[in-house]
């Protein structure tokens, strides 16, 4: 599934969305996505997991990988969001394949922490990927980008304490200086 299944980045008191959350998505694609979860949870709830990353990173360079995506634009948001490494991700999956119990219904995936596009795109000009990005703010952007960009912070008290997902900056260091070898 996805993290961006909510249109944040926050919910309405401000706190950070966990896999409670009723999904409000922004647009049709998340739509579908939270319409899926639903329907697989309802079918079997005891032999489904549904994980939910949010803007999926690791060192190898693809279109795909959010690293490459925020070192090919100029200016960067600088909204709240959660980030989630392939590392996390392929945590949290062999833990769901191979733990007895515990392991099914909704998970949130992230590294520990919270950062914005525009602070990634920093560490990546600091690293010598990238010049340095310039500043976009939300609101304008929502005025060209169609559909709507979605941010979105996640948390989720399982996942924290059975996974243990290390910092967010120091899992994203690791795989810019992977991706600057690639």
């Amino acid at each position: 599934s996805s993290g961006c299944i909510w249109d944040g980045p926050y919910d309405e008191e401000g706190k950070p969305f966990t896999p409670n959350h009723p999904p409000r998505p922004a647009a049709l694609y998340t739509w579908t996505k939270a319409s899926c979860d639903e329907l697989l949870l309802r079918e079997d709830p005891k032999n489904v997991a549904v994980l939910r990353p949010r803007q999926v990173y690791s060192s190898q360079r693809s279109p795909r990988n959010t690293i490459t995506k925020l070192n090919s634009y100029p200016r960067l948001v600088t909204t709240p969001n959660s980030m989630s490494s392939m590392e996390i991700i392929i945590k949290t999956v062999k833990y769901c394949l191979t733990s007895p119990s515990d392991w099914n219904g909704i998970w949130n995936i992230y590294d520990r922490g919270i950062t914005t596009p525009f602070e990634v795109g920093k560490m990546l000009a600091e690293a010598g990927l990238r010049e340095m990005p310039v500043a976009l703010d939300k609101s304008e952007l929502d005025t060209f980008h169609k559909p709507k960009r979605v941010d979105t912070v996640l948390y989720d008290e399982r996942f924290e304490r059975l996974l243990k997902p290390e910092p967010f900056d120091i899992v994203m260091r690791r795989a810019i200086e992977e991706f600057k070898k690639n």
